[in-house]
């Protein structure tokens, strides 16, 4: 049999909790299934909108603003073919 003096004892506990809190971190860390409920944040002080804050969207200037007809897709080639090549 092993002959297991006081500083191998007490370096064998050491190492067995170390494993425990390491197993125990990467369990409820990693492993452990959270519901979407315990990631929402809920703001303590929601503001109420105003009715002054809506009326941007009576103005005449933003009623007179227009989407793009030309799309971001046909603004022309990007670059070059190889950007390594020298000039």
């Amino acid at each position: 049999m092993f002959i297991i003096d006081k500083k191998q004892k007490f370096l064998i506990i050491i190492f067995i909790l170390a494993i425990l809190i390491t197993g125990l971190i990467l369990y409820f860390r990693y492993f452990l299934k959270q519901t979407p409920a315990n990631n929402v944040f809920i703001p303590e002080n929601i503001v109420p909108i105003k009715s002054e804050d809506l009326e941007i969207f009576n103005d005449p200037l933003f009623k007179d603003l227009e989407i793009p007809k030309k799309a971001l897709d046909d603004l022309g080639p990007i670059g070059r073919d190889n950007p390594f090549a020298p000039y």
